[in-house]
């Protein structure tokens, strides 16, 4: 069994996980982490990696499980989506997938296991992804297959590159959200997850 912690957008390493397994749990009832990948996702633009965070509302110092997280409101959505069509615009497959994509920044989520979980629905319908996993129905504790410690701390290295947008001014940056992935790649996600390994 491998356990996932609930991220927006996940990175390349987490869809490899879960791709990999057949009994995948992604844990919903963990105690929600500050500045971890619960609520955060890795893009590159024109000047490096930028993170966008979907905010969220103070727990008043009490531990909350991911599940009872809500989203605080404000413009955010529509600041996030401006960055992703600056970031990823002259990608090959943004233009695609843009207007559908836009549509999902319009919807409202109070709570942000649903705005993880409709990213990650998202993503496998553009590109024909099937992560199979479930949700737990309560705290799953730590074992073997547990990889929510590697979503806390830097990202681990790629073992095979692709081409990204800005590739004349950066150097490589791998496992980054699979947004850059599928905007980069398009149909060639899912044979670029099968293949990459990460050290």
């Amino acid at each position: 069994m491998v356990v996932l912690p609930s991220c927006p957008f996940p990175n390349h390493l987490w869809y490899h996980n879960c791709l990999k397994s057949n009994t995948a749990v992604v844990d919903i009832h963990e105690n929600y982490i500050k500045q971890s990948l619960r609520n955060r996702f890795y893009i590159l633009e024109v000047h490096g990696k930028l993170g966008l965070t979907v905010p969220v509302e103070g727990q008043d110092g009490q531990k909350t499980r991911v599940k009872d997280i809500r989203i605080a409101r404000g413009k955010w959505n529509k600041l996030h989506f401006t960055a992703l069509k600056s970031a990823y615009g002259k990608s090959p497959f943004f233009e695609h997938f843009e207007d559908e994509f836009a549509r999902f920044w319009e919807r409202k989520f109070n709570f942000l296991v649903d705005f993880n979980e409709a990213s990650v629905a998202l993503i496998n319908d553009w590109i024909g992804l099937e992560p199979r996993y479930t949700l737990s129905t309560e705290y799953v504790d730590p074992c073997a297959g547990d990889k929510r410690p590697s979503f806390k701390g830097p990202s681990p290295d790629a073992s095979i590159h692709y081409q990204q947008v800005f590739s004349d001014r950066h150097a490589f940056v791998g496992n980054l959200s699979i947004l850059d992935l599928v905007f980069n790649m398009g149909t060639e996600t899912a044979a670029y997850l099968d293949d990459v390994r990460f050290s």
